[in-house]
């Protein structure tokens, strides 16, 4: 029996989730999401073609991270149907300068990336929250943490730097760019279509940021809107 690989992205009222056939092609199987977490919890799941499989609702109380997490399992045993999971990948908003590269998951890391909720603190704690809740009910299966912010890693140090004195940046307060795992996918996909461009990339929602490429390379320089710096900078 072919195993599944799961993909799930925590924010900060929501977990959104997908299976995927484990193979070279990586066939969608299922998608969906627990939303509006504290509120009204309401769970979604469609197929790969995109029809409703699964709805269900809950009082406002009743579910927070981990046990949408718990429900999310269930939801997910049910679906496949038998079917092994060989392997779990979370969006991680935030690893610092530590993590560059996604990471395989453990207590240790777990840990360290518990100290960046300062930096983070509207997501990084929903972030973990899930993968506690798999290490606890499913410790056999292997998780993976991919980080929005080690994108950006490569840019250069003025661009990582605000105009503060040296001991505030070394004390970790620095443009670290968010946003970095949609922005490795559109670019990667840019660089197919269009080698050579120079562009601007906007990503928009609720916290918009933006990234300046040139034709050397498309880590040149990131900026996320409706942050003091970003505010005060164009006004100073």
């Amino acid at each position: 029996m072919a195993n599944c690989i799961a993909v799930l992205n925590a924010g900060s009222s929501s977990i959104k989730f997908a299976l995927y056939q484990h193979g070279q092609d990586q066939h969608l199987l299922f998608g969906g999401q627990i939303e509006q977490i504290g509120v009204a919890p309401k769970l979604t799941v469609k197929d790969s073609d995109g029809e409703k499989v699964l709805e269900n609702s809950w009082g406002a109380d009743d579910l927070n991270h981990r046990t949408a997490t718990t429900t999310i399992i269930e939801t997910a045993i049910g679906l496949l149907g038998g079917k092994p999971v060989s392997g779990i990948g979370h969006r991680v908003v935030h690893g610092g300068t530590q993590f560059t590269a996604p990471s395989l998951v453990t207590k240790e890391v777990v840990a360290s990336l518990r100290t960046f909720c300062p930096l983070a603190p509207l997501h990084q704690p929903h972030n973990l929250a899930p993968i506690e809740a798999i290490a606890s009910a499913a410790p056999h299966i292997p998780q993976v943490a991919c980080f929005d912010t080690a994108f950006h890693q490569a840019q250069p140090a003025l661009a990582q730097s605000f105009a503060l004195p040296r001991e505030l940046t070394d004390s970790g307060i620095r443009r670290y760019g968010f946003h970095g795992l949609s922005y490795e996918f559109v670019t990667g996909r840019l660089k197919e279509i269009a080698p050579g461009l120079a562009a601007y990339t906007f990503r928009s929602g609720s916290e918009t940021s933006t990234l300046q490429s040139s034709r050397e390379g498309w880590r040149r320089r990131t900026r996320r809107w409706l942050q003091p710096f970003a505010i005060l900078r164009p006004l100073s």
